[in-house]
């Protein structure tokens, strides 16, 4: 009705213009289709956003919902809706609608001349309200399929290439998500799709795996509609896994020792047979560098120390008389890892050592208790396992580590006056375990809790006599060590 009303009165402003009454019925109604689209033809005024940076645009408003296009800088768009508080915006691009940060955003009004719009000019659809979207069990764009990784830095620039000389081409912040594609031989780039398709390179030294997504209600409204609730989900807490060619680890510590030494001979002397024992306060250190090789080989080397000391070791004698000793241990253990690193839940690192082990168990030397100290020199090899996160605490990630070696051979040495005989063997045995407790993860690296546990056992077998004992033909020396230690660990 109102089109006829406009037609009638663009009909009569026309006569009232044009007294010629000759016109021909076409030019008549031309003229009012003219005048009725002056009257009531003209477009309302449309709200429309530029973008600042290149953007992703998400299903959902939440920086780690998933990617469903990616909008470079400058581009012009559509705002059909903004959530309650008014953070995000909803746009409309020619792959469909999503949310950007409004923070990026710069407000504009106009007429929709369609000069910047990302559908170039397509027709606008209806707007709609803001209901919850259909998932697809077998989109790449689903968060459970597929490596979900999220920024652990403040700001990570998108580039074409794997290299920091490459064009940038857009760039994210602290906590979006992005799908993993694969990684640069070399470990230090990951291509990530950033939607519509569209694969960029980032530093991987920038970000950490996504924890699946927990769920929140976020209350959205567009105009003249009802609110409507969307589930978000929360932010990823952050993990300890780094993807870098070069990997050092440095940490120390203490604890408590508890050391036995005991010796068993044919001797019929007073020390020909003696044990002793001892709990100690111990320290602990260690020291690593492993190198990337591919995707998966590891190379590197890396050092332990141990020591354990006490200056009030009891000894009684035969005769019942106590003397007090001071005995010190000292583990020197070095050498050249290869391994193999396997991605998921923080990575699983499994590991060769070979090297060599220097032990020293000094005792001290009293006028009435003459016992000799030894010194171990061995070639050690042995397996490893670590896993960064096995599970976790709230936040926390805990990892497990477990190793293995074996000492052999090696060369025992004593004092030439106290030697227990003049011929020996000796072989050893160490073994443990750590559990690590994330406290810090961080872009520089990662800060651990260790709690430790090691067992190392050593056996001497001596033969021909003892120049401190002539009775002694045949003995047995063995050392027994447990160590339990607390330490802190730095990964980069």
């Amino acid at each position: 009705s109102s089109l006829l009303a406009g037609s009638r009165a663009s009909t009569a402003i026309s006569d009232q213009l044009i007294p010629d009454r000759a016109l021909s019925g076409a030019v008549r109604l031309l003229l009012a289709v003219l005048v009725g689209v002056l009257l009531f033809g003209a477009p309302a005024a449309a709200s429309h956003v530029e973008t600042r940076i290149a953007l992703l645009l998400r299903s959902h408003p939440s920086n780690s919902a998933r990617v469903v296009d990616r909008v470079p800088a400058g581009r012009r768009l559509p705002a059909i809706g903004r959530t309650q508080d008014g953070e995000w915006t909803r746009v409309r691009t020619a792959r469909g609608e999503g949310w950007v940060p409004t923070s990026e955003l710069r407000e504009q009004r106009g007429p929709d001349d369609g000069a910047n719009d990302h559908d170039d000019g397509a027709p606008l659809a209806h707007r709609r309200g803001v209901r919850p979207e259909v998932w697809v069990a077998d989109s790449r764009f689903h968060d459970g399929d597929g490596a979900r990784i999220a920024i652990a830095a403040d700001r990570v620039e998108l580039r074409g290439h794997p290299s920091d000389s490459a064009v940038v081409t857009g760039m994210l912040r602290r906590g979006e998500v992005v799908h993993l594609v694969r990684r640069s031989a070399d470990g230090r780039w990951l291509l990530v799709d950033v939607g519509g398709g569209e694969h960029a390179w980032l530093a991987a030294a920038a970000t950490a795996p996504a924890a699946a997504p927990s769920t929140a209600a976020i209350a959205m409204a567009v105009e003249g509609e009802p609110a409507a609730v969307v589930e978000a989900a929360a932010p990823p807490p952050p993990l300890v896994e780094r993807h870098s060619a070069n990997h050092f680890s440095v940490s120390a510590g203490g604890g408590v020792s508890l050391w036995r030494q005991r010796l068993v001979s044919n001797g019929t002397d007073a020390l020909s047979s003696h044990e002793l024992d001892m709990t100690a306060v111990a320290a602990v250190a260690h020291l690593g560098y492993l190198r990337s090789i591919g995707r998966v080989f590891r190379l590197g080397l890396e050092g332990d120390y141990e020591w354990a000391g006490a200056s009030g070791v009891r000894y009684q004698a035969p005769d019942g008389t106590t003397i007090n000793l001071a005995i010190q241990s000292h583990v020197v253990d070095a050498g050249l890892v290869a391994g193999l690193h396997f991605p998921g839940r923080g990575g699983v690192d499994l590991g060769l050592r070979v090297g060599g082990t220097l032990e020293l168990d000094a005792v001290q030397l009293a006028p009435s208790l003459l016992l000799p100290s030894q010194r171990v020199l061995g070639v050690s090899a042995g397996l490893r396992l670590d896993v960064a996160e096995l599970t976790r605490i709230g936040a926390c990630p805990i990892g497990l580590g477990m190793h293995v070696s074996g000492l052999f051979p090696a060369w025992a040495t004593q004092q030439a006056t106290l030697a227990d005989g003049t011929s020996s063997t000796t072989w050893g045995l160490d073994a443990g375990g750590a559990l690590t407790f994330g406290l810090l993860a961080r872009q520089g690296g990662d800060l651990l809790a260790v709690a430790g546990y090691d067992y190392r056992i050593l056996r001497t077998h001596f033969e021909d006599t003892s120049p401190r004992d002539a009775t002694m033909t045949v003995a047995d020396r063995g050392t027994a060590q447990h160590v339990l230690t607390l330490a802190l660990r730095y990964v980069y």
